[in-house]
């Protein structure tokens, strides 16, 4: 058991999302010094606290309960053999609320680099999250092919943590002040 919680795949997400919270909790005690930016305050509190919940999600597995939880739902009703149509549903919805984020997003910070970057790696990370706990079986191939000892999934994590970490240190402490 404990073998499993320190796994390769798991090692590396709760790396790579420690990374993202800590640098989205010191850019906000930067801006914390100056408040001259309430949005981008409240864009930090809301990056790192989505951060945190990542983190956590990699720590004790949340989406895979809840996958359960709804798999389990399922095989009460009997109807778990034909969730792959429901599935794919959900998924495209997903998808499209993707989409839609992302570009609102662009649009939204168009003048915010940084912040683009930032939020579009942590709406990356929702989205992964969300296609793991629908588990779409041929989704789930991809996701959890081994590379070398670890998951392609963590490697995916690691990347929009990446993101949000880089568009973050990109917005950096001088741009906190007003514009």
């Amino acid at each position: 058991m404990l073998y499993e919680w320190f796994s390769v795949t798991r090692t590396i997400g709760l790396i790579a999302y420690t990374v993202a919270l800590v640098v989205c909790l010191s850019a906000l005690l930067g801006w914390a010094r100056g408040r001259r930016d309430l949005e981008t305050g409240m864009t930090l509190i809301a990056l790192a606290g989505l951060q945190l919940a990542l983190l956590l999600d990699k720590a004790f597995n949340w989406r895979w309960q809840i996958h359960e939880y709804w798999m389990r739902a399922a095989m009460v009703e009997g109807v778990y053999g034909r969730r792959r149509p429901f599935q794919l549903v959900v998924l495209g919805v997903l998808a499209a609320g993707l989409i839609a984020g992302a570009v609102w997003i662009l649009h939204r910070f168009r003048r915010r680099p940084g912040l683009r970057i930032a939020i579009v790696g942590t709406l990356l990370s929702v989205g992964l999250w969300g296609c793991e706990a629908v588990s779409y079986h041929y989704f789930d191939r991809v996701l959890f092919f081994e590379v070398g000892h670890a998951m392609f999934v963590s490697f995916l994590w690691a990347g929009c943590a990446l993101l949000t970490t880089i568009g973050v240190w990109r917005n950096g402490p001088r741009k906190f002040k007003s514009r």
